[in-house]
This record gives C-alpha cells, structure tokens and sequence, in this order.
C-alpha cells in the first residue's frame, strides 16, 4: 500500500507463503482489501488495522482465481477462475451464495460489473464475452467469437451501454450491450498482445496498455489516436 503524496510505500500485506497475486481491489468504503492469488483464494485484509480478516476458498488448490468484482454495496464478492466457474460470495454470510460451473469453455481472465451491480460481464480464453446476471444467476447473453484469441480483459462503459474488450490478437474490441453486437474492432491498436484497456466516464476515450510497451488514447469522436483528452465529463 503506498501514499501517492508521499511515493512512499505505507505497508506490505502477507498474502500468505508460496501464493502469487492476481487481483486486487478495494471495497467502496475503502476499509478492506481484497487479493485474489493462483492459490484457489481471495484473501481479505483490514486496511486501517493493517490485519488479515478471511479468506475464501475458490475451487481446488491448484485454481488460479483470475479476476475479482466487488458490488458497491459491499453484499457480494464475484470470481473468475481457471477452473472455468464464476461464483458469487456473500460477504455478509461468508459463504457462496452461487456458482456457474461451466460459464465459459476456458479459463476466464476478466470480470467486470454493471454499475447497477446486477450483471456481471466476462471474458475468456475461449475467446468469448457473457453476459450474467448475479440476481437471477442466469446467463443472458454470448457474443461468440468476440475475439480471434483469447479475451484478456473486459470493461463495461459508466453508462452500461457498452463493452471494450482487449485481446491477445492485439485488437480492442467495441459491442453495444443494448443491441449485442460489435459496434468495431479497432485493429491496429497496437503490435503486441494487449492486457489491459478502460473507458473514461464521458464513453469518449478507450485507453489501452500493451506487451508493445505502450499505452494509447483513441478518440471515440474523432475516431482517431490522440495524445490528450478534453471534456471528459
């Protein structure tokens, strides 16, 4: 944990021996983190107390749980893992609450929330994006063949209008979530795998981060790469 004033690093928490971190997020109070780990766990720690609180078994051991949504109201914990199965935990309860078993046909590496907590969006090795909603616990949409490769990470628009999507065939990827198909695919984005992108507030820019060590701006409006963004709200 570090102060972003400071640059200094405020405290190292111990997820535990021989674990790896692959996820981590901050519930919306900003009182506990959560760490997923390639050891069939998520770990929760008290931020202000600097203490460990508990820890939620995903899958068997060798389950690397990939990616972690928290809901805003702090009641539900959501995973993606290795072993294909996206479950849903009470954190009220400590317990699962829902697991689907097959969501995908390969791993899934990415989850991303509705911002009315109600669906959650997931990407996969098996080159697919879902569509789920962890209310009813029913799957409610595919978009097969999303991508040429796998789908590393998925990222819903603050309106919930739209889905980006990054890939391992160096392509970022637009879909429209009211009509379930690809608005464009924006090819040459990059020159290497890419892991990483996100959407600003105003649905304007897509920024991306690549193994071609770069990250780059596109410009929705102009429909072009910029090196700026204005009016972002």
């Amino acid at each position: 944990m570090m102060d972003l004033q400071t640059k200094k690093i405020l405290h190292k928490f111990d997820i535990g021996f021989r674990m790896h971190v692959q996820c981590v997020k901050i519930s919306r109070d900003g009182k506990h983190l959560f760490v997923s780990t390639d050891r069939n766990s998520v770990r929760v720690f008290d931020i202000q107390e600097k203490k460990f609180m508990h820890s939620y078994d995903v899958g068997e051991d060798d389950n690397i749980v990939y990616s972690i949504v928290l809901t805003d109201d702090g009641r539900f914990l959501v995973t993606g893992s290795h072993d294909q199965a996206i479950r849903i935990f009470d954190l009220q309860q400590k317990k699962i609450a829902y697991t689907f078993k097959r969501a995908h046909e390969s791993t899934i590496l990415s989850l991303s929330l509705t911002s009315d907590n109600r669906y959650v969006v997931s990407g996969s090795a098996d080159k697919t994006i879902r569509i789920f909603d962890i209310l009813k616990y029913e799957l409610v949409h595919i978009f097969n063949n999303a991508h040429d490769d796998v789908v590393n990470f998925v990222k819903v628009s603050h309106n919930d209008n739209f889905i980006v999507s990054a890939s391992r065939d160096k392509t970022i990827r637009l879909f429209d979530v009211t009509t379930q198909g690809r608005i464009h695919s924006f090819e040459d984005f990059h020159s290497d795998v890419i892991f990483g992108c996100t959407m600003t507030s105003n649905s304007r820019y897509i920024i991306s981060g690549s193994y071609d060590k770069t990250i780059k701006i596109f410009d929705l409006e102009i429909s072009q790469y910029t090196d700026k963004m204005d009016d972002l709200h």
